[in-house]
C-alpha cells in the first residue's frame, strides 16, 4: 500500500512538472510569436502614418493606419500584461511603452511623421532586444 501510494505520488509529480514546462516553453513562443509580429507592426505604423500623412484626403489610407496603430497597441497591452518577464525583459518593454506612449499620442494628430518614424524606429529596436531574450530564455530552460 505504501509503495503504491509513493509511486502514485511520484508519477503525479512528475506529469505535473511536464505539464508545466510545455505550458511555459508554449508561452514564450506565443510571446516570441507576438514580438515578431510588433516588430513587422511598428515599421507598417511608420510607414502607413507617412503614407496617409502625403493623401491626408484618401480615407483608405487613414483606415489602414488607424487599423495598423490600433493592432499594434492591443498586441502590446498583451505584452505587457504578461507577468512572467525576466527584469532585462521587463526593462525593455517598460522602454517600448514609454516611447508608445509618445509615438500613440503624436499618431492622433496629422503632423509628425518625421517623429513617428524615428519613436517607431526606436521600439522597433527594443523589440528586437526583447526577441532575443525571449529565445535565449526558451535555449536555456
Amino acid at each position: 500500500m505504501n509503495k503504491l501510494y509513493t509511486i502514485t505520488v511520484v508519477l503525479f509529480l512528475t506529469s505535473t512538472l511536464f505539464v508545466n514546462a510545455s505550458t511555459y516553453d508554449q508561452k514564450r513562443s506565443e510571446l516570441i510569436n507576438l514580438v515578431s509580429k510588433q516588430l513587422s507592426l511598428a515599421k507598417k505604423v511608420s510607414s502607413n502614418y507617412v503614407n496617409f500623412q502625403n493623401d491626408l484626403k484618401n480615407n483608405q489610407k487613414r483606415q489602414i493606419m488607424l487599423t495598423s496603430i490600433q493592432d499594434f497597441h492591443s498586441n502590446h497591452l498583451k505584452l505587457i500584461q504578461n507577468r512572467n518577464h525576466t527584469k532585462p525583459i521587463k526593462s525593455h518593454l517598460d522602454e517600448v511603452d514609454r516611447i508608445w506612449i509618445i509615438a500613440h499620442e503624436l499618431s492622433k494628430e496629422k503632423k509628425h511623421p518625421k517623429m513617428i518614424t524615428s519613436t517607431m524606429n526606436d521600439i522597433h529596436k527594443e523589440l528586437q532586444e526583447i526577441r532575443k531574450l525571449y529565445k535565449k530564455n526558451i535555449a536555456n530552460n
